[in-house]
This record gives structure tokens, sequence and C-alpha cells, in this order.
């Protein structure tokens, strides 16, 4: 009995792993586009003043969360590299603080650069949705 239970269950595993997947059809559909045009949103101080959208605008809700991360990552970021600086100025040649220095100097550059460009892909992003 449970030697066939096992095997049904195998079964129906297989069958289903072996079914194609079937095209999901959905209409496309922008939900931001139209933030201003719902019914008393178009009374909101983001639409009165500039007509933009208040999600993905210009300074739009995304846009302003995103400068906010990106601000406090790069201060961050500036502030690990100061750190590593301190760090291989007290290092006194010793060969292995000097490269624990570096390395975290170089991955904070490297997390800065990741900042800028993720920034940079963001406003691109909210700049084509229009």
């Amino acid at each position: 009995m449970l030697r066939r239970l096992k095997l049904l269950l195998a079964g129906g595993l297989l069958l289903l792993c072996l079914t194609p997947a079937l095209p999901v059809y959905a209409a496309e559909e922008n939900v931001f586009q139209d933030a201003c045009t719902v019914p008393g949103a178009a009374d909101s101080e983001a639409c009165k003043v500039s007509g933009a959208n208040p999600i993905t605008g210009t300074n739009g809700t995304i846009a302003k969360a995103s400068r906010l991360i990106a601000y406090i990552a790069g201060v961050a970021a500036i502030i690990i590299m100061i750190v590593a600086g301190i760090m291989y100025i007290l290092s006194s040649g010793d060969p292995q603080k000097v490269a624990s220095a570096k390395n975290t100097f170089l991955y904070a550059l490297i997390g800065l650069v990741v900042v800028v460009a993720a920034q940079t892909i963001i406003v691109f992003v909210l700049n084509s949705i229009k």
C-alpha cells in the first residue's frame, strides 16, 4: 500500500515536471502611470504641485527613498575609507595590518561605486517610465 502511494506520488510529480509551462497572458498595466488620476489622489499635494506622479515622478517616493539610501551608503563608505586610512597609518609596517587596511579601503571604494551605479540606474528607469 505504501509502495503504491509513493509510486503514485512520484508519477504525479514527474507528470507535473514534464508538463510544459503554459504562458500566462496578462494585460500590461502601469499602475504608477495613473496615480494622480485616482479619485481623491488629484487633491494630494504631490499631484497639485507639479502634476507629476507622486510615486515615480522626479521628486516621487521612489526617487526620495533611493536618494536617502544612496546618501547614507555614500557617507558610510567615506567613513569606512577614513577608518581604513587610519588603520593604514597605525599599521606600523606590519604586512598583515597593511593588507587589511588596503582591503578595507578597496571594498569601501567598490561599495561606493556600486551605490553610484545603482543610483544612476534608478534615475534612468524612473525617467524612462514617463
